[in-house]
């Protein structure tokens, strides 16, 4: 699923499942085509996946991704940052650097600044040697520029420079899902400051992204970014946007 190809995945998953799987190479199958079944749409099967695997009996760590990938769901259908937002409070199990990454990622995506307003900060996480977030290498990365855009005292220059050379790891180390999330939060981010020109190459990348998730169904996979899409700054844009590179554009 790194590279999108969610029909394929999930036929070569059921293929894999069919013939037996134990352990933790089951367990991997079945986190990835729950993770497939959501991101290409298919709710209510990803929903009946949840419950089928709540009832068998799968390691810690297994179950504590069931349970994130059951709130992303959740976030994804209602648009509300709650379910990610619960999971992600100190002392919770997960409290952890992935998840403080990905649910920060998350509420940056979202129309409100107020799920932000929940979450641990990037620059915080970055000193914190327990959760050793440098260990998520290109994912927190990208997070922590992100977090350094909104920061009105770097000149914005900068700031454009510091994403722009991030995003070149994002295709090459990141699996889909946590690629869309990036590019979801920077189109959001770029809007918020009104860098609209800018706004447009993210969007029209994660438009992009999302389409070949979805076989061309959906140009907002995640579901997050929909009023963007009904700007007159994105919409009357007459030009093919889809092979820019933002990075190359600053």
């Amino acid at each position: 699923s790194r590279l999108g190809h969610m029909d394929l995945a999930l036929a070569g998953l059921s293929r894999a499942l069919f013939h037996g799987l134990q352990g933790r190479e089951y367990e991997t199958a079945r986190l990835r085509q729950l993770r497939c079944l959501r991101l290409v749409g298919r709710f209510e099967d990803a929903a009946s996946l949840v419950s089928q695997l709540q009832t068998e009996r799968l390691s810690a760590t297994c179950n504590r991704d069931i349970a994130w990938e059951k709130a992303c769901l959740e976030t994804m259908q209602t648009g509300d940052f709650t379910p990610i937002g619960k999971l992600i409070l100190r002392g919770k199990p997960h409290y952890l650097a992935t998840y403080l990454v990905e649910g920060w990622l998350w509420a940056a995506s979202l129309a409100s600044l107020e799920p932000l307003g929940r979450c641990t900060k990037m620059i915080s996480l970055s000193r914190n040697k327990r959760l050793a977030p440098r260990q998520l290498g290109a994912f927190f990365d990208i997070a922590l520029q992100l977090e350094k855009f909104t920061d009105s005292e770097i000149p914005y220059g900068f700031r454009l420079i510091d994403v722009g050379s991030q995003l070149e790891q994002l295709d090459a180390t990141m699996t889909i899902d946590k690629t869309l999330l990036v590019w979801a939060a920077l189109s959001r981010l770029l809007a918020r400051n009104g860098s609209y020109d800018f706004a447009t190459l993210a969007l029209a990348r994660y438009r992009d992204l999302s389409r070949q998730l979805s076989d061309g169904a959906s140009d907002d996979v995640l579901r997050v970014l929909g009023d963007l899409f009904e700007k007159s700054w994105f919409r009357d844009k007459q030009m093919d946007l889809s092979q820019v590179s933002f990075d190359r554009a600053i």
